[in-house]
């Protein structure tokens, strides 16, 4: 139908909440919870995506990552560039040693304010 598959999105934005996870901590994460998701637009084939993260919060072993999704696309008729919201949603990561136990991270920058 030229529209991408929803979990393709949440793939690509799990994968971009995993490296801000790992920005602000230096021990090995996992996804444990995606929740409060909303998909607002569809995005197309041709449609660029990017994802943009902020860390809203940071516990003894996890740490929560906001995503949103947005597209940028050739709008046809005006010849320009438009930039639309397409999905939004919260990523909750655990910190674990090489056995996937839960452990206390190291944190590598400031928590957030």
């Amino acid at each position: 139908m030229g529209d991408i598959f929803g979990g393709h999105i949440l793939g690509e934005m799990d994968l971009a909440a995993a490296i801000a996870a790992r920005r602000v901590v230096k021990t090995r994460v996992v996804t444990v919870a995606l929740d409060k998701v909303l998909f607002k637009n569809p995005v197309h084939t041709g449609d660029t995506l990017s994802c943009y993260t902020w860390i809203d919060k940071v516990g003894t072993t996890s740490i929560g990552v906001k995503v949103l999704a947005k597209v940028h696309r050739l709008d046809s008729d005006e010849d320009e560039d438009a930039e639309e919201e397409v999905t939004e949603g919260h990523f909750t990561f655990v910190c674990v040693d090489s056995d996937g136990k839960p452990v206390p991270h190291e944190q590598s920058l400031p928590a957030p304010a």
